[in-house]
């Protein structure tokens, strides 16, 4: 039985494979350049979020000492009326 001789150049396979690892490392790049975007995008929105948050909790402070003022002052006005007229 005769064994098939295969020739090839392994210059050429070389070659195939560096191109394929350049494309590969190239699309590499990209994707962590991408990558970095988006965490630089997310970090702007929990920037965000946090002033928001920060933002809501003053207005409800705000609305509990007007709604607190609104009422010592109607208590008060009240109180001048039904008790001393």
């Amino acid at each position: 039985m005769n064994n098939p001789i295969i020739e090839t150049d392994l210059g050429q396979i070389l070659s195939e494979i560096r191109q394929e690892l350049k494309t590969i490392n190239d699309r590499l790049n990209k994707l962590e350049v991408g990558q970095g975007r988006i965490e630089e995008k997310l970090n702007s929105q929990e920037k965000i979020a946090e002033e928001l948050k920060t933002s809501q909790k003053n207005q409800i402070w705000a609305l509990i000492i007007l709604a607190f003022t609104a009422v010592a002052t109607l208590t008060g006005t009240l109180g001048k009326v039904v008790f001393f007229p």
